[in-house]
């Protein structure tokens, strides 16, 4: 048989299902905010997944330093390039998932 429990709140009625009823009745406006990812601006810069062959200790510390600098690897390994002469632009070290919360 159930436990009967004695410090449970009463209900207290709230306007969920009033406000769900004046959404259907378009008496609420259902707009959402944009979230979509702007288009890139050039061809070139469009990002390409591919695959890179690490020592499992490499990856450990990869995600670690992501995890603390909250950054994701993609963009720790292209600031690494950078530090070794490669031409990466700073737009493309900002994590693209960001990018749709910034302000356009």
């Amino acid at each position: 048989m159930a436990e009967v429990l004695d410090d449970a709140e009463e209900y207290v009625a709230d306007d969920r299902w009033e406000n769900a009823k004046k959404l259907d009745m378009g008496e609420v406006s259902k707009s959402l905010p944009d979230i979509s990812v702007a288009a890139p601006r050039d061809p070139k810069k469009q990002r390409k997944g591919s695959a890179v062959s690490l020592p499992a200790y490499v990856w450990t510390m990869l995600r670690k330093k992501s995890g603390n600098d909250e950054e994701p690897v993609n963009v720790i390994i292209m600031r690494g390039l950078r530090e070794l002469g490669f031409e990466i632009d700073d737009d493309d070290l900002i994590d693209p998932r960001k990018l749709r919360y910034m302000k356009k």
